[in-house]
């Protein structure tokens, strides 16, 4: 019998069967010659395919893989190569019978399955162990791999290399960035000197991450008329772009990023405000795997992270609804990731080959004021810049030009979303995790422990009165300067548009009583001169007279951040009555050295 050392088929003897017989030995060598090669992972086999060309390795996803390859290489072989001289030519013992390319096929048709599970299942061990260290980040330095050479970014510059400084290092398929899914217009060359436009996505970035000027929004929303630019939340995006972009891991120091809705109440669901939008964005550049967490149970799914491959950089959580999902993940966060897949041994991923991970949540999952919780998660509040662009009848491709932001895009604007993603792993770099001074989430999972007894808007309004109206106006400064509890309460009715029948049913009394709560909740002393009588609201009340000659109680309150307050920039009313009988809510301005809340 004729057979060459790449042929892993043979026709049977003593017999008039022509259906080559496959020789799983054989086959295995067939693989090696191919490229196929096992790396380690904990301890356990691996099976990748190497390119010694431009040093990549394309992790096999199962057994399919490999089977399906084989078919289609063989099914594109010319049918000469199965004749005498070809390559592929198998005779009998006396060259009297041949295995044609449609014998082959239909031997495989049959076969190949069993023989590629066993083989993938099994006997990885009898496939060359691979060599070679790959390319990852450090602490200083971040990669990217592109067509024509690899961006390099440190804190003090970007800049592009040849793949000759490689040095002999491998990288993953996936890690090569025109081969990820939806770069469509980009040919997978960057030019870092192309475009200093800022991008589209960062346009997009801005807005996701904007602050109301005002607590209702009717018409097109727009920076400058009813929302406004917030530099300290955009830092913080930037911050978690950067962090996500970097495969370098510092054990125990790692954070799942959180994107939440700002204006969130734990009962109707938000969204529509970007958070996914940015994630997908992330993904262009790092290899990721999307989860939707509202439809797995982490600790009795032992295959949640079936679609894990070695070579994977981040692992993207969606809706994510339940405050125990996230503290179910820690050891993950951190140490290692068990990844099991369907007919196939477990292996785990751990240092450098762990995926980073983030989540996003249309709900307070997380209680930022327990340590164990706030030191492995790193949050990022979204604006309702496009929820309220929605409700108002306007589409995300309004604000760009008709169109979505990746639609269409050149090599100038995929240069100019490069660059931007660029500049925020610098910063990143530079900064490390930017510390947000106010995040409008420290307080809020407090409210919402309330929301059984006060509606969330009208808690809301008290907490801005108290991080904002009150410094403002100095009420924090005396009980004189204090306002008298019905004003505020008429501001209140005021800005929440209240009806006579709201006023009935949420009357002043239990207005004082809600905003006593929530004072309390959130770190504030209520009428503190009255401290020496006790500590409930009665045994503090205050009263002083207005301009009918009635008594009112006065709401005078403070907190241990107020003295960090520049109280030279004071201005006082001109019209303020020098017997402080009617105290004006808006009437002084006082400058923050440092916000409060």
């Amino acid at each position: 019998m004729l057979q060459k050392q790449n042929i892993f088929w043979s026709l049977p003897t003593n017999t008039n069967h022509s259906t080559p017989v496959i020789n799983p030995l054989n086959y295995i060598g067939w693989l090696i010659e191919r490229g196929y090669r096992v790396l380690e992972v904990g301890g356990n086999p691996i099976l990748g395919k190497i390119n010694l060309e431009n040093k990549t390795v394309t992790i096999v996803d199962g057994p399919e893989e490999i089977h399906k390859e084989t078919l289609l290489y063989f099914k594109n072989t010319s049918d000469n190569h199965f004749q005498k001289g070809g390559k592929y030519y198998v005779s009998d013992d006396r060259d009297k019978k041949s295995a044609s390319k449609d014998d082959v096929l239909t031997s495989w048709f049959w076969n190949g399955k069993r023989i590629t599970e066993r083989v993938y299942s099994d006997n990885l061990n009898l496939i060359n162990l691979h060599k070679g260290d790959f390319l990852h980040d450090n602490k200083n330095e971040v990669y990217f791999n592109f067509n024509n050479g690899i961006v390099k970014v440190t804190k003090d510059k970007i800049e592009l290399l040849p793949n000759t400084k490689l040095n002999g290092l491998y990288r993953y398929n996936t890690d090569i960035i025109s081969n990820l899914p939806d770069m469509k217009g980009f040919s997978g060359n960057i030019d870092l000197s192309a475009s200093n436009e800022k991008s589209k996505f960062e346009q997009f970035c801005e807005l996701a991450t904007s602050k109301r000027k005002s607590e209702k929004i009717d018409g097109k929303p727009e920076i400058g008329v009813n929302y406004y630019h917030s530099q300290e939340d955009m830092n913080t995006l930037k911050s978690a772009i950067g962090y996500m972009l970097s495969d370098h891991k510092e054990g125990g120091a790692s954070k799942m990023v959180l994107f939440q809705d700002r204006y969130l109440d734990n009962v109707s669901r938000q969204g529509g405000n970007g958070k996914t939008l940015v994630v997908n964005s992330i993904m262009k550049l790092r290899k990721g795997v999307k989860i939707s967490a509202n439809r797995v149970n982490l600790k009795q799914d032992k295959f949640v992270f079936q679609e894990v491959n070695l070579g994977d950089k981040i692992i993207f959580f969606d809706e994510v609804t339940s405050q125990y999902f996230i503290g179910e993940l820690f050891n993950e966060i951190n140490n290692f990731l068990p990844v099991q897949k369907k007919y196939e041994n477990q292996f785990r991923l751990e240092g450098q080959d762990l995926p980073k991970m983030v989540a996003c949540s249309n709900y307070m999952v997380w209680k930022p004021q327990e340590t164990s919780q706030s030191r492995r998660i790193y949050c990022v509040e979204f604006s309702d810049f496009f929820k309220s662009a929605t409700e108002n009848g306007y589409r995300l491709e309004d604000f760009f030009n008709g169109k979505f932001i990746f639609d269409d895009m050149n090599e100038t604007e995929w240069n100019s979303f490069f660059k931007f993603m660029f500049e925020s792993v610098q910063f990143y770099l530079q900064n490390g995790f930017y510390t947000h001074p106010n995040p409008y989430y420290s307080n809020q999972n407090l409210l919402l422990t309330m929301k059984q007894y006060w509606d969330m808007d009208k808690m809301e309004w008290v907490k801005n009165y108290l991080t904002t109206t009150r410094v403002e106006s100095g009420h924090f400064l005396s009980v004189d300067k204090a306002p008298l509890r019905v004003d505020l309460y008429d501001k209140f009715c005021s800005d929440l548009s209240l009806n006579d029948y709201d006023t009935r049913k949420f009357d002043e009394e239990k207005f004082g009583k809600m905003f006593y709560q929530v004072s309390k909740l959130l770190g504030y002393e209520y009428n503190p001169t009255q401290a020496h009588r006790g500590m409930s609201m009665n045994s503090r009340k205050i009263t002083r007279k207005g301009k009918s000659g009635s008594s009112y109680y006065v709401t005078h309150i403070v907190h241990p951040k107020d003295a960090d307050i520049d109280l030279s920039s004071i201005k006082e009313d001109e019209n303020e009555n020098t017997n402080n009988t009617n105290l004006p809510l808006f009437g002084k301005k006082v400058q923050l050295v440092s916000e409060l809340g």
